[in-house]
């Protein structure tokens, strides 16, 4: 079968007349435009040199658009490639041409319009415009845009030709970001594209802002998150950090709906704010989030025995005779002025609780911290006494805190009896269970005895449970005491002078917050946002594989 193509052109004029031409072509391939290479010529102004190629593979017609300037569209669709079928239009320019099948012939047919008679008056006149010669010259709208095309350009070339690259600059850049002002690339690694998080993460390490915060990400690609909507750069020093909270409450108005299941609540403003939330761990050590509403769960399960009623009493027995003490002489500020130091046996506890353990012994105190370093010290002391003879006549203070009687006679100093090494360890065992079970360790600290499987004759047989202190009870949240400084502490922790069980929560909860701390701009309270007291994640530190030398780094600069 021989394929091949017909050309049929049709035009007609404005009286009536009609030309018609037909070219017959015995070829596989034909190329329509108007001139070089073309097989058919068009006289349109609108058609490419060689506009398009209509070829036939194996038994389907096909049309290629050979780079025109205008393009090719079939059935009104641009294309680069088609397949074409019986009744196709194909626009080529202004030229449509209209395909019929005739088994192997393929006829295309194009039937152009008469165009409108122009008077001969016009026709003068266009010719002796012709004639003028700035009628060959610019308009001058058409040379004002050119000029000022070309000084936009240079204004903005420039910058190649110097290291200033200010022109480019949409504003002034941060401090933190002012080595790099001139190293455009350092961040936009892509032109006229938003900068990505991988080149902030270049130079930033920072924590994740939720757990599998990953994973929301993608499942949400419409939301758009990435650094730079909240860190904006080109803005000077009092944007780089954005405080505006509805970059929180665009996720967080409507969490439940984004994150179905998950253990957060919807947050839409602090006015709005939920109940906080403290963490609690239990037995197992699994944490749960509890609310402060929630009082039968939300208790304090350190294990420590604290009475911060006995403690606030009048005149205690100190070290050196009655004290009364403050929140302050255990609850100091820590040097950045904003979190609390945690408590320390020796600094905040020994002057009233000793370790003492024999009133035999006044001077020996167990080592205070580790349980299993207990009866060694016992063993030691005991040892040196007994098996040594150091001398163990030394005053009883439990004697000295009693008043004389007139005619009492001064008591003998009490003796250590017995000798050898099963004195030793008789007395030393003692001890340790009078301090664990009902002195010294009990007073402050739950215990366990250990199994008798785990008990030898040289360890401690009891160890003191992990007290478990929070030093931070809402973990979500950043709060400085010392912002508040001009308070007295139980002016948000309630009830603390009555208080005489550890499991007694004295947190604030939002109401007290509320009122001082208000959403927006209200008069007389605290514009509280939702980066006042929160963060959206955490400096890591930089990585050391990552580190540069600071000579080479300034070296690569642009300056």
């Amino acid at each position: 079968m021989a394929f091949g193509f017909r050309f049929i052109h049709e035009k007609s004029s404005g009286t009536g007349a009609s030309e018609r031409r037909v070219v017959d072509l015995q070829q596989r391939e034909v190329i329509f435009g108007r001139g070089g290479a073309s097989h058919v010529l068009l006289s349109s102004h609108k058609v490419g040199t060689e506009h398009a190629k209509f070829f036939w593979d194996g038994e389907k017609l096909l049309v290629a658009d050979l780079a025109s300037p205008t393009g090719v569209r079939v059935n009104g669709r641009l294309v680069s490639r088609a397949e074409l079928h019986d009744g196709d239009t194909v626009l080529l320019g202004d030229v449509e041409l209209t395909l019929r099948l005739d088994g192997s012939i393929a006829e295309l047919t194009w039937l152009e319009a008469p165009q409108a008679s122009i008077p001969d008056a016009e026709r003068i006149a266009s010719a002796v415009g012709k004639l003028r010669v700035d009628s060959y010259l610019p308009s001058i709208r058409a040379l004002s845009i050119v000029l000022v095309a070309l000084g936009t350009v240079a204004w903005l070339a420039y910058p190649l030709g110097t290291s200033s690259k200010r022109q480019w600059s949409s504003g002034p850049i941060s401090s933190q970001h002012k080595l790099i002002e001139n190293d455009c690339v350092k961040c936009h690694a892509e032109p006229f594209k938003p900068v990505r998080d991988q080149e902030c993460q270049a130079c930033h390490s920072m924590s994740e802002h939720a757990q599998g915060y990953s994973t929301f990400v993608s499942q949400h690609a419409g939301l758009e998150m990435r650094c730079a909507q909240c860190h904006m750069e080109h803005n000077g020093d009092h944007a780089l950090i954005s405080r505006d909270q509805r970059f929180c409450t665009s996720c967080h108005a409507e969490m439940s709906k984004l994150k179905p299941g998950a253990d957060i609540e919807d947050v839409s403003s602090f006015d709005q704010h939920p109940q906080f939330r403290i963490e609690v761990r239990d037995a197992l050590g699994a944490v749960t989030k509890v609310s402060l509403d929630d009082s039968s769960r939300a208790k304090d399960s350190s294990q420590i025995k604290l009475n911060h009623k006995l403690h606030l009493k009048q005149g205690l027995e100190g070290k050196d005779g009655p004290v009364t003490l403050e929140c302050s002489a255990c609850h100091q500020l820590d040097e950045n002025f904003k979190q609390l130091k945690p408590i320390e046996f020796d600094k905040h506890c020994r002057d009233c609780h000793s370790l003492g353990f024999d009133e035999r012994l006044p001077e020996a105190e167990v080592p205070h911290g580790d349980s299993e370093a207990v009866f060694p010290a016992l063993f030691a002391a005991y040892s040196r006494v007994v098996l040594l003879g150091e001398d163990q006549s030394l005053p009883n203070p439990a004697r000295d805190m009693e008043r004389d009687k007139p005619g009492d006679l001064d008591p003998e100093p009490a003796q250590i009896e017995g000798s050898g090494v099963s004195a030793v360890v008789e007395n030393a065992r003692e001890a340790e269970r009078q301090l664990f079970t009902r002195t010294g360790c009990f007073l402050c600290h739950s215990y366990k005895e250990k199994p008798e499987l785990l008990q030898t004759s040289t360890n401690s047989h009891y160890e003191v449970l992990k007290p478990g202190v929070p030093n931070v009870w809402f973990t979500a949240a950043r709060f400085s005491h010392g912002a508040h400084e001009e308070f007295t502490c139980e002016s948000c922790h309630e009830k603390t002078r009555e208080s005489t069980q550890t499991s007694e929560l004295l947190l604030p909860g939002k109401k007290m917050c509320q009122d001082c701390h208000a959403s927006g701009r209200r008069q007389g309270y605290v514009s509280s946002d939702c980066v006042e007291c929160h963060s959206y994640h955490d400096s890591l530190g930089f990585p050391h594989e990552k580190k540069q030398d600071i000579a080479s780094y300034i070296k690569g600069l642009t300056r």
